[in-house]
């Protein structure tokens, strides 16, 4: 029986015992930092589940198992009235959520035995897309084929999703693994699994039949499952574990043997996790979902999510008023990448908006110099087919632009010659043998 089952059949029991409601407070390993991003969600210690991010930049968020769907901006909020996109409840407990490449959305639930696609901006259910999925749990979208993949801990089985977006999906067993729960993709199409306390990968739809299984490492209650980002897509050095006892773990593929060390501590229970275009992790927690970051704010995981991504770098620049800046957006997940108009918008101490073409490789740079000290705030959006892509935000801080350097002044008829300038020729003069002369100012 599932882990996930046990803990909602055993709800009434925790919180009798005190667990769920309970106020925890993370430890954080030194180089990462975490802040709830997003509160309110229901106190039964089994809450939000399912996680998936929209080519805006949104997150979506499920709760299990009362079948509510949440929608956050950039900056988080509350799980309330104002967040909430259904008002009819999604029954079948729903528990992972995907986008697909097209940009639609999807659920697997778990008591229902199907997968759903579901409005983004109503929250309505709009159809079954495959039916007799006995425990149908976590859900990804393939970046190489755009097939949905769909986990069952009832069965121990991965199923592959083909044909879906207009009729019913054409089903498929893609692997036989014990207690498969969380699961994500690498961007090369490697399959990363949580699966019996294990975190493991299975070779991607590139691959042909049977697809190699590896286990990585033994992660306690790993249910959520998140990859660090890195010039090799096929070798990420490390991967991040969240799990049902409160801790965020990384793996780190690095070191051999590979090398665990528990990057957050003390939460609730962690299941499902995502990586936003943004690069930051976001896990669940029993009320909240947690957002994780380096220590100076700045972010380094693998994004999650097949639709297009226009990530915006760098993230934080400081520079003096009269400097030229120049911010670079790159769209990913998009074919071809060249060719797309984006649009960057500069509000703050130097309002402006400008425009650029992304090349080959998929980006597309902007400059503009700053006039007057203080914060702008940048964002980049573009289209892709019916789908708005908006960036994540940049921060650009003007300061004062530094004093002049003082001058000598004209001795005679001639200009006046910077401090710094007539030291230097003084020495070159005395270098060579010959007599500085210093003439005090007139007055």
């Amino acid at each position: 029986m599932t882990r996930k089952l046990l803990a909602a059949g055993a709800v009434a029991l925790l919180m009798t015992l005190g667990l769920a409601g309970q106020a925890f407070a993370y430890t954080v390993a030194p180089g990462y930092a975490v802040t709830d991003f997003a509160t309110g969600f229901s106190d039964t210690n089994i809450g939000p589940i399912g996680l998936a991010f929209d080519a805006s930049n949104h997150l979506y968020v499920m709760e299990y198992p009362e079948g509510i769907l949440y929608k956050f901006g950039t900056s988080g909020g509350a799980a309330n009235a104002t967040t909430r996109v259904n008002t009819v409840a999604i029954p079948g407990r729903p528990a992972g959520l995907a986008f697909s490449k097209d940009g639609r959305l999807y659920a697997a639930r778990q008591f229902s035995n199907d997968v759903i696609e579901i409005n983004p901006t109503t929250g309505v259910l709009i159809r079954v897309v495959a039916t007799d999925l006995s425990g149908a749990t976590g859900i990804a979208t393939d970046p190489l084929s755009g097939d949905l993949f769909v986990t069952s801990p009832f069965i121990n089985v991965i199923w592959r999703l083909a044909s879906f977006s207009s009729t019913t999906a054409t089903v498929t067993t893609y692997s036989e693994v014990a207690n498969p729960d969380g699961i994500t993709f690498g961007p090369d199409g490697t399959i990363y699994i949580a699966s019996e306390g294990k975190a493991k990968k299975i070779a991607g739809t590139n691959t042909t039949a049977p697809h190699a299984i590896t286990t990585i490492a033994t992660v306690s209650t790993i249910d959520g499952i998140a990859l660090a980002a890195g010039s090799n897509a096929a070798s990420p050095t490390a991967i991040f574990g969240n799990r049902n006892d409160g801790k965020i773990t990384k793996v780190d593929l690095t070191k051999n043997p590979v090398e665990l060390t528990d990057i957050v501590s003390g939460g609730t229970r962690g299941d499902f996790s995502a990586v936003g275009p943004d690069g930051c992790l976001y896990a669940t927690q029993s009320e909240t979902v947690a957002k994780v970051t380096n220590a100076d704010g700045t972010c380094s995981f693998a994004p999650t999510t097949a639709v297009p991504i226009l990530r915006l770098t760098p993230v934080t620049t400081t520079a003096a008023v009269g400097t030229p800046v120049t911010l670079t957006a790159t769209l990913t997940n998009v074919t071809p990448g060249s060719g797309h108009v984006v649009t960057f918008t500069i509000t703050g101490a130097n309002p402006k908006v400008g425009t650029a073409t992304t090349d080959s490789s998929g980006k597309a740079t902007f400059t503009y110099t700053g006039t007057t000290t203080g914060i702008d705030t940048v964002v980049a959006t573009t289209s892709s087919g019916e789908q708005l892509v908006t960036s994540n935000s940049a921060k650009v801080t003007w300061t004062a632009a530094a004093p002049a350097p003082p001058v000598l002044p004209p001795t005679g008829g001639g200009a006046p010659v910077p401090i710094e300038l007539a030291l230097g020729l003084g020495i070159v003069l005395v270098a060579l043998g010959g007599t500085l002369l210093v003439r005090r100012p007139r007055s």
